[in-house]
């Protein structure tokens, strides 16, 4: 999960394996999704990007990126999610 806008979100774990304010946008934080997890706002309204996978049959890893970068050659499959401002594939 990355936090796009707001102040974020408290995230804590039913099984204590975890308490984690999620308050920085842009910062990826992974959880095991199976996982109870209780979310309290820390300030009002967030917007938030998830990303959920069946373990075992796909993996999925959460990059932010900021300017121009290269997805590596091999690369199965990628995602492009424009939070802000444009993007160019290629020339």
């Amino acid at each position: 999960i990355v936090l796009l806008d707001g102040a974020g979100v408290r995230l804590l774990a039913d099984d204590g394996s975890f308490d984690h304010r999620l308050d920085a946008v842009g910062a990826p934080f992974a959880f095991a999704g199976e996982r109870g997890v209780q979310a309290t706002l820390l300030d009002g309204a967030t917007r938030d990007f998830n990303v959920m996978t069946r373990r075992g049959q796909c993996r999925a890893s959460v990059l932010a990126q900021r300017g121009d970068f290269t997805v590596a050659a091999g690369t199965d499959a990628v995602l492009l999610f424009a939070v802000a401002g444009t993007w160019q594939v290629g020339d």
